[in-house]
């Protein structure tokens, strides 16, 4: 028995909302993970909105995986902040009203040295988001970077809030240098989503590059073994870079998990 479930983001495929959730039934995952944005945006979903939201869901034999808000500017920069934490506050409230209980973000750049103001200032920025999560019943979950797990690690643990998490993503670890199943070590008191990507190391005359699940550095038994051992029950969101060939690596890559799962 699996101890996963299999999302898709909706952004790999390019295609309408419906006919993608459509798409996902018939791959026959759980989820569904896409952009909090447009028509999906929490300023355009009424409370109708969000239970007709729910029912179409259900009528797909889908649950809302993880909402993500795709920033233009980081949560280290203070120019035009307090809007971009207001979208973030607005789609904490809705990732409960749907179900997922899940925002994902890309915070931006952790400063290395915690004394420093950047580092001070994206810490409270974090602390105010965290504690309002905790009010809707919702986790916003950081996206790592190029920053070392270890420094994610340590400000989580100096911010203590349950409305704070990670997200792992093997493709973006393996990029930066970093060992997935080590990372799984150092996140697992906060890992709340893990991005199913995949990436060739880079070198000095190629850079690294992401590609199809199965086709690149991450050892995906050990890393789903890891998963097991750190007491991980949630979900394995399968994410692809639009093109010519992601719907075709998303079904491969959902094959090649299903095979490794069992």
């Amino acid at each position: 028995m699996t101890w996963f479930r299999l999302a898709v983001a909706l952004s790999s495929l390019s295609e309408p909302f419906r006919s993608a959730l459509k798409r996902l039934r018939d791959w026959g995952v759980q989820g569904a993970e896409w952009d909090a944005t447009g028509e999906l945006a929490p300023r355009e979903l009424s409370a109708s909105g969000r239970r007709e939201l729910c029912h179409l869901l259900q009528a797909h034999n889908l649950q809302a995986a993880g909402l993500r808000v795709p920033l233009a500017r980081g949560l280290d920069n203070p120019e035009g902040l307090e809007a971009r934490m207001q979208w973030i506050r607005e789609t904490l409230q809705l990732a409960y009203d749907v179900g997922s209980r899940i925002v994902l973000v890309d915070p931006g750049t952790l400063p290395e040295d915690p004394a420093t103001p950047p580092y001070t200032m994206l810490a409270d920025v974090l602390q105010t988001l965290g504690r309002f999560g905790e009010r809707v019943g919702s986790v916003l979950a950081l996206e790592t970077g190029a920053s070392a797990p270890s420094a994610w690690q340590q400000l989580l643990g100096r911010l203590q809030s349950e409305g704070l998490g990670l997200v792992l993503d093997p493709a973006t670890l393996i990029a930066h240098g970093y060992e997935p199943e080590e990372a799984v070590a150092q996140f697992q008191e906060y890992l709340r989503y893990v991005q199913a990507r995949e990436a060739r190391r880079g070198s000095r005359s190629h850079p690294a590059q992401e590609v199809a699940l199965g086709h690149g550095h991450v050892d995906w038994v050990g890393l789903i073994n890891a998963l097991q051992d750190a007491g991980y029950r949630g979900w394995l969101s399968l994410k692809r870079q639009p093109g010519l060939t992601a719907r075709r690596d998303l079904e491969e890559g959902l094959r090649f998990l299903r095979r490794l799962l069992g």
